[in-house]
């Protein structure tokens, strides 16, 4: 049985996503659902009205992709995008910051503090897809960073054995 995907501009994901969609507006939650289920995503979509809530649902939930308002009841979206990225366990989820804020301070706070992408409202259907794929691009493109460094790590720590084995050998030979 093959995994069912979504391909969005180039990108192919899981179609089994699970969203934490954080708005204290209801009617903005459901309408991000909406638009992820036109998308194709069949996942679980946790719908969070506060800070605290979501991290409620990031600790007892396995979550994807974070999707925030920047103002809410108990505070900045951002404050939840600094605990998730200072989070070991979070901090490469794709996050993208869903606000009425189109001033460029909080477009470079958010960047500064590694929001994967952000999406002024109103939108519409074309510009939350394009966003959301962003987000994902600017998430992939940092696993392929890392994957990358690992690999680096590897080749190098390979010469390094190599080297310990050559010089293993010089001494089990000096004492022969």
């Amino acid at each position: 049985m093959s995994k069912k995907t979504v391909n969005l501009q180039g990108i192919s994901v899981p179609s089994k996503q699970n969203f934490l969609i954080l708005d204290d507006e209801g009617d903005i939650n459901e309408l991000i659902v909406d638009l992820l289920e036109i998308l194709g995503f069949d996942g679980v979509f946790y719908q969070a009205y506060s800070i605290a809530d979501a991290k409620e649902m990031l600790s007892n939930h396995t979550i994807h992709y974070i999707l925030s308002d920047w103002n809410l009841p108990d505070g900045k979206g951002v404050s939840l995008l600094k605990a998730v990225r200072s989070s070991e366990k979070f901090k490469h989820l794709p996050f993208l910051m869903i606000t009425g804020n189109s001033d460029v301070d909080s477009m470079l706070e958010s960047s500064k503090l590694g929001v994967s992408e952000y999406l002024v409202k109103p939108f519409d259907k074309s510009s939350f897809q394009n966003k959301l794929v962003e987000g994902w691009k600017s998430h992939l493109d940092n696993e392929d960073h890392i994957i990358q460094n690992l690999k680096k790590e590897i080749v190098a720590l390979e010469i390094e054995i190599e080297k310990l084995k050559e010089e293993n050998y010089s001494l089990k030979q000096k004492l022969k």
